[in-house]
């Protein structure tokens, strides 16, 4: 449908733009009404649905939040083998502050900022299925990561809980 709606709605704009409403034009009036109606109807090419991960990424950037699915639901044995942390227990339970946990995660966002040093580390956002929190990135790692750090990579993150007063846990 996204590659046919361009010329659906080329047809439709020509369409009103040379008939008034309850008119023919010149060249209908002369053809067959079997042959008017086939003229007149637009089918949409035969294409290949777009790739699951690749629709999943549409639907985040057009609504905000996934909607058939998430990229990580293809990923659920291994979290459980692997025994990493979902978010939502991280954010639910007390760790004590500088805990590692391991989490396999999508990063949604991602915001360079430049130190006092002058180094660039980055504060990005991760999703897993059940939530989402906010990860810092120190200039070390994301210098030696940097292609692991973009948006819309699936990551497992090995990182320490930090846990201040009156501050979400990060």
């Amino acid at each position: 449908m996204l590659q046919g709606y361009g010329a659906v709605l080329s047809d439709i704009d020509e369409k009103h733009k040379n008939n008034l409403e309850g008119q023919i034009s010149l060249f209908e009036a002369m053809m067959d009404p079997s042959e008017v109606k086939k003229h007149q109807s637009y089918q949409l090419p035969k294409k290949e649905e777009f790739p699951p991960q690749l629709l999943l990424a549409m639907e985040k950037e057009v609504t905000g939040l996934y909607v058939s699915g998430h990229p990580l639901t293809r990923y659920q044995d291994k979290v459980k083998a692997w025994g990493t942390k979902l978010i939502a227990d991280i954010n639910g339970e007390e760790y004590a502050d500088g805990t590692t946990v391991e989490v396999l995660c999508i990063i949604d966002s991602k915001k360079n900022k430049t130190t006092r040093s002058g180094e660039t580390m980055a504060f990005a956002t991760v999703e897993d299925t059940s939530g989402s929190i906010e990860m810092l990135i120190f200039p070390k790692i994301l210098s030696e990561h940097r292609g692991l750090t973009e948006e819309g990579t699936i990551v497992l993150a090995k990182a320490r809980v930090s846990m201040r007063d009156e501050e979400d846990v990060k």
